[in-house]
Order: structure tokens, then C-alpha cells, then sequence
């Protein structure tokens, strides 16, 4: 089978049953629920030597279709083990053949403490279902949750979580839906695959995920997030995606009355080279005043150590985020004319003045406060924040989505 038709089958499939579900759902078929049911939003296809991959990623209370990404790692335990490592110390080996796993965590021993505080979405995610096992195996404190053999084969996860640590470096991988097919099998075996996933009596729903009412909803899509933040080389455009189409993140965590995504502004005065047409930030976020902040959305930087370099007195940001930092002082100059002012204010009901420049960028563990401080010292107005803080902000934040 061909990467390409993978990915075909697998859209044509998930959009297929996603929509019967929410059909089903909206007419009361599964009976008088108080339960939440969550859709995903992004089908990602991701390509590795031997295996192709397949992951729902989304908390949504509708269907809305699925945004189709593709990917590409080094290997298939990379991708599952989150760090560069390919020789992980896995909790599990899998060897198998049809394998289906659901509501549970692979992990090594570690410290819950620690562990909770940074993902507090785990733990509140785990107390519902005390009644599940959490496997757990070694004795070794870090590697990986999971590792793929040599007879593993037709894999699929369901509702699941991942712990792989590295050193003092953590992930949580949270997955609503995968599953890993070696690329020797046909299309017809796949879509017979495919077919086990289908609805039938006394049978789990697959690809959603259901929830009581309440904020256990909030924490599933708090989990979703970092499970997308903390994806090794995803693409800033996927990330992006993932927040335009669960908008309650950024607007809850940034208290924002309004948020608007990856706007077209053209330039009608001030440019001065032929690639100034316009610009496209990733997010103009409304204050309590009305105006607009600019931000940026960057990668989390998983394999840097820091966001800085030099020592104190020459403390300034690695390229990619003085890339960024350039690139929100671009924006900012646009909104110094007025004519550019009045067309933001004509198109997107946008008024921009004195604006914060924002990066979201980076995580707990690269971004050291006090440095970023010192590299922002030749910087008007510029903010780093990275996204374990967007993460806490949203499951933290009264203030309701705009």
C-alpha cells in the first residue's frame, strides 16, 4: 500500500463513521445520555520505515469534518516515544498481531507528584476510572511507555495514555485515537481493518470520546493539547489549526473577548519592496480596551534546552525566535499607517494601538524566565509565553469563552 492511498482510505473511512455517530447522536440513538460526546477535528497520516500511522486528534461537542495532515518521522518508536532517542527502554514491548487497547496508561514508574503538576489533566483524567489498570513494567525510571518489535503488526489504541520521560524531560502523549499498520499490507486489507471500527450493538464507539458534564470535557481537551504541542516536528500549521478550531483554548486562557485567526491584511501604505502585499499574522487577540495584541504561534522547540544564547550581557534569542520576534515587529509596523489601520478596521472590525507582540513558543522546560527577560531588553514590547503556561491558563481560567 502506498502512503497516499492510506491516507484516502483512512479520510474516506473516519469521515464516514464520525458523521453516522453524530447523526446517530443528535437523533437520541444511543438512548438518554447525559454524557458529552467529543469529536476530533484533525486526521493525521504520518509516514515512518515499515508503518504508516494513523492518529485522531480533537475535543470537539460536534462534527465538523476532519482537516487532513501528513507527517513524516524516523522511525515508529520515535513517533510514539516523543524524544530523538530510537532505542527506548519500553514498559511494554509490542509483538503481536491485531492488537486493541483501550482506557489505559503505559508508563514506567515515576513521580506522580511531579507529573501532575506539570499535566494536571492526567490525574483528573485517571480518578473516573480508578477501576482501569494502569500497566506499568521495569524498574527503570525513564524510556519509553511503549516500543514496537519486529512481529508487531495492526495496532490500534483507543482512549490511551503514553508517559515516556528522558533524563529529567517528560511527555504525555494522550491519545483519543491510533492506529500503526505495516506498509506491506494492501489497501483491501486495510479497509478490511478499517471495517472492524465500525458501530455495532454493545460495541465501543470508536473514534469519540464521551464524557460527564461538567469541566471533564475541559480537561480532555487540555490533554488533546498537549498531545499536539508536544508532537516532535509537527508542523506550525497543524498546530495552528488545532487552536482555530478549538477557539475556547486561546480565548479562555488570554481572557480575550475576541480572537482572530491568520487574518489577510493588505498593505495600502508603507510598502517599500515587491514582496510587501500583505501580511498574515497568526492571531489578533482583543484587550479589555478593544484593541488588538498580535501574536505568533511558533514550535515548542522540543530539542532545544533553551529559547537563548550568549551569556548575560549578550543573552539574545536562538534564530528561531528572533526570527518570530522580527516577524511581530513587521506586523507591528504595518498597523503604523494609517490607511493599513483603516483597512484592518473596514475588513475585520480590527483597531490596533500600542500592541503587546506575543510569541507562543517553547515550553516549561526550555524556557527560563530570566533569560528571556535579559534577550528582551533590545525589544519593544515583545512577550514569550510558552505553552505548558497556555495549557495551565486554560484548565485555571473563570473567564469564559468569548
Amino acid at each position: 500500500m502506498q502512503f497516499q492511498e492510506f491516507v484516502d482510505l483512512s479520510r474516506v473511512f473516519w469521515e464516514e463513521h464520525l458523521h453516522r455517530v453524530s447523526e446517530l447522536n443528535a437523533s437520541g440513538a444511543f438512548g438518554a445520555t447525559r454524557l458529552t460526546f467529543l469529536y476530533p477535528s484533525i486526521l493525521l497520516c504520518t509516514e515512518v520505515p515499515e508503518f504508516f500511522v494513523l492518529e485522531l486528534m480533537g475535543a470537539r461537542p460536534t462534527f465538523d469534518g476532519l482537516a487532513v495532515k501528513t507527517h513524516k518521522d524516523t522511525s515508529i518508536n520515535r513517533y510514539f516515544y516523543q524524544f530523538d532517542d530510537d532505542t527506548p527502554d519500553p514498559a511494554v514491548l509490542f509483538e503481536g498481531y491485531m492488537n486493541e487497547f483501550i482506557g489505559l496508561q503505559f508508563t514506567h514508574p515515576r513521580d506522580d507528584e511531579e507529573l501532575h503538576k506539570r499535566f494536571p489533566f492526567l490525574k483528573r483524567w485517571t480518578e473516573p476510572r480508578a477501576e482501569e489498570p494502569i500497566i506499568v513494567a521495569g524498574a527503570n525510571p525513564t524510556g519509553a511507555a511503549v516500543a514496537f518489535g519486529k512481529a508487531a503488526d495492526l495496532i490500534s489504541f483507543q482512549n490511551c495514555v503514553l508517559v515516556n520521560t528522558y533524563l529529567r524531560a517528560m511527555r504525555v502523549k494522550h491519545i483519543q485515537l491510533a492506529t500503526v499498520i505495516r506498509q506491506e499490507h494492501s489497501g483491501d486489507r486495510y479497509k478490511r481493518y478499517l471495517d472492524t471500527f465500525r458501530l455495532a450493538p454493545k460495541r465501543e464507539i470508536y473514534g469519540v470520546h464521551y464524557c460527564e458534564p461538567g469541566t471533564e470535557a475541559k480537561y480532555h481537551l487540555a490533554a488533546q493539547l498537549a498531545n499536539v504541542f508536544l508532537f516532535q516536528d509537527l508542523r506550525e500549521t497543524t498546530l495552528g489549526a488545532f487552536l482555530r478550531d478549538h477557539p475556547e483554548i486561546l480565548e479562555s486562557a488570554l481572557c480575550a473577548r475576541r480572537v482572530v485567526y491568520e487574518p489577510y491584511l493588505a498593505w495600502i501604505e508603507g510598502f517599500s519592496a515587491p514582496d510587501d502585499v500583505a501580511i498574515n499574522p497568526d492571531l489578533l487577540v482583543q484587550r479589555p480596551d478593544r484593541h488588538y495584541d498580535i501574536y505568533d504561534l511558533k514550535r515548542p522547540l522540543l530539542d532545544k534546552k533553551g529559547l537563548t544564547k550568549g551569556d548575560r550581557s549578550r543573552r539574545r534569542f536562538v534564530d528561531y525566535v528572533e526570527e518570530g520576534a522580527a516577524q511581530l515587529a513587521y506586523y507591528a509596523e504595518y498597523f503604523s499607517y494609517p490607511a493599513n489601520r483603516k483597512y484592518a478596521l473596514d475588513t475585520y472590525g480590527i483597531t490596533v494601538s500600542d500592541p503587546r507582540l506575543v510569541l507562543i513558543v517553547g515550553t516549561s522546560e526550555n524556557l527560563n524566565r530570566e533569560h528571556v527577560a535579559q534577550a528582551c531588553r533590545k525589544l519593544k514590547n515583545l512577550e514569550i509565553i510558552d505553552y505548558d503556561t497556555v495549557l495551565h491558563s486554560f484548565l485555571n481560567s473563570t473567564c469564559p469563552a468569548a
